[in-house]
């Protein structure tokens, strides 16, 4: 019985074959169902590229401009770097470097005449790289205004030092004789605390004192308190 029905099971098989047309060779590869077919077990295995590393970020130490406008605007530049450095010895401070504050893109700079920043060692920086120095702001800020900056351009940079968490923000216009401080409030702004007045920087000690204009005489004197 067994034979008669192995018998009846191939009939039926080359029944089927016979109407689908099937070689034995293409019967064959059909034979493991769900299984490797020749063409696949033959198929090379295909992996995609290896991608390529992204370029590194490159933050230029200098953004192409001049570091000054003219000779009074670096010069005083210099000295409120001078008188900050004798001031605050265990801080850093700098003059005319670049700040960037935002990894990975280096369009977000701001370079101010001088920044004072506590809780940094001294030391000589191409560019001062906010997340390569504990994600510590400049806590005071430093710009010498010059003929060429606009109204425009000084509001903008002091709500992007407002933003950035400068506490102190101090602008002096050497042509003009006009001094301004700004300290950061309660509500986290930056607000005027001083025009044209003695004043003293709550972060350094520093004593600021603007003076008549006149030939010869000092216009703003900077020392410690």
């Amino acid at each position: 019985r067994l034979r008669r029905l192995a018998a009846n099971v191939a009939l039926e098989r080359r029944k089927i074959n016979a109407k689908t047309g099937a070689s034995g060779s293409e019967r064959q590869d059909r034979r493991p169902r769900g299984g490797y077919t020749q063409d696949m077990a033959s198929a090379r295995l295909i992996t995609p590229p290896a991608r390529r590393p992204a370029p590194a970020v490159m933050y230029p130490d200098s953004d192409g401009e001049p570091m000054s406008d003219n000779t009074l605007q670096e010069r005083w530049s210099s000295r409120m770097r001078g008188g900050f450095a004798v001031a605050c010895p265990e801080a850093f401070v700098a003059c005319d470097l670049l700040w960037y504050y935002q990894e990975g893109d280096p369009t977000k700079r701001v370079g101010p005449d001088v920044m004072v920043v506590y809780g940094r060692p001294r030391g000589d920086r191409g560019s001062y790289r906010q997340w390569e120095e504990g994600g510590i702001a400049p806590q005071v800020v430093v710009e010498v205004w010059s003929p060429g900056n606009s109204f425009a351009e000084q509001t903008r940079k002091l709500r992007l030092y407002e933003r950035l968490g400068v506490d102190e923000f101090i602008a002096y216009d050497p042509d003009r004789n006009t001094f301004s401080a700004f300290e950061r409030d309660d509500a986290g702004g930056l607000e005027i605390a001083a025009a044209q007045q003695p004043w003293v920087s709550p972060h350094t000690g520093c004593r600021f004192v603007p003076g008549p204009r006149g030939c010869g005489r000092t216009v703003l004197t900077v020392s410690s308190s």
